[in-house]
């Protein structure tokens, strides 16, 4: 057993308690107030909308990403995040927590790296459920992992949606894969590399 696999289910619990132990009603109120701040005061809208904001890392985000138009390379970002604010329930909530606590936990890179890894299957979960789009998805992929890697001293991650063949120097099968297959069906995380090297770090969790 790797050293990610034996990481991975410790993780996996992690992640899943720091989502039960966000306010889910809080943020839910938080968002519809939001929604509606154009029609109401702002003295009774201000702190709840600051609350779906930060839970939507709009403190965080470049401005070029924020403010991205059509054509822009970071666009797709910016979709992203609209996806998000749009229902943060289910997917959606579990990446908006993970995404929370990679960039505003201080932590060292391989703790950081195993958490970004847990990120990304839940952006994979949630652009499956919401984007519904293979071509925006493969677009995206890139941009999240480049991201996500902005927060790594020593790290870098790596999107493989447009590696179609397994390969076990940098993947590793889901559970539930063909193992008689090669044929890559859909990626689950991230790859992640040593960035002096080029060294695989972390393998990406595909299904074949």
């Amino acid at each position: 057993m790797s050293e990610g696999e034996r990481h991975e289910p410790l993780l996996q619990r992690l992640v899943a308690a720091i989502v039960a132990s966000v306010d889910g009603p809080a943020i839910d109120a938080a968002l519809a107030h939001a929604r509606a701040s154009t029609s109401t005061p702002a003295s009774t809208s201000t702190s709840t909308s600051d609350l779906a904001s930060r839970l939507l890392l709009v403190d965080l985000l470049d401005d070029d990403i924020l403010g991205a138009k059509t054509g822009d390379r970071p666009y797709p970002l910016r979709l992203l995040f609209t996806l998000l604010g749009e229902d943060l329930t289910g997917a959606g909530f579990d990446l908006a927590c993970a995404l929370n606590v990679f960039f505003r936990v201080e932590m060292d890179d391989e703790a950081k790296m195993r958490l970004g890894v847990e990120t990304s299957r839940l952006y994979y979960r949630f652009v499956r459920d919401r984007a519904n789009d293979p071509g925006l998805v493969s677009v995206l992929s890139p941009l999240v992992a480049s991201l996500l890697s902005g927060q790594l001293e020593r790290l870098r991650f790596e999107s493989v949606d447009h590696q179609k063949i397994f390969d076990s120097a940098l993947h590793e099968r889901a559970a539930d894969s063909d193992g008689g297959s090669a044929a890559i069906r859909e990626p689950l995380t991230f790859l992640c590399r040593v960035s002096a090297t080029g060294m695989v770090r972390a393998r990406a969790t595909v299904r074949t």
